[in-house]
């Protein structure tokens, strides 16, 4: 077995529930990934978009990684799915779960159950500071161009 599989294997509650067939399958996608990344420029690595926006870019990736145009389509398109589920999660938002209650509070917001507190208590932050509960107003943008001409 590889590598992934000794860490899979080592989160709690995880070790029985995945065969090992869906490891290799995982460590062989890993692979084939790593592969076209490693033949991606210093530039498409730092900028991903680079990579969506143009066709002979993906195209030299998967000569250069041995894979299919296609495959490397469909990692540009995962990691940019992966992206904006990350972006949405680090927002408080969590896109599929079908407006669970408490979800948005499990990172920063109301305590956890059993905190002590009662049930709709309000909780101050740490060691009693009680965070300040407007928003600061963004900075205005200064606007490029010409202005009000």
């Amino acid at each position: 077995m590889g590598s992934l599989a000794g860490i899979v294997k080592l989160i709690p509650g995880m070790g029985g529930k995945i065969s090992n067939e869906q490891l290799q399958q995982g460590e062989n996608q890993l692979k084939r990934a790593e592969a076209m990344i490693n033949s991606m420029t210093v530039q498409e690595r730092r900028n991903p978009d680079l990579l969506s926006s143009s066709p002979s870019r993906r195209k030299r990736i998967a000569k250069g990684a041995g894979y299919g145009l296609d495959e490397v389509s469909k990692l540009v398109s995962d990691f940019q799915k992966m992206r904006t589920l990350m972006q949405q999660m680090g927002q408080g938002n969590f896109p599929g779960m079908g407006g669970m209650p408490g979800l948005g509070d499990m990172f920063g917001g109301a305590p956890p159950m059993g905190g002590g507190r009662g049930s709709n208590a309000q909780a101050p932050g740490w060691r009693g500071y009680q965070a300040p509960s407007a928003k600061k107003k963004k900075k205005e943008k200064k606007k490029k161009g010409f202005g009000s001409l």
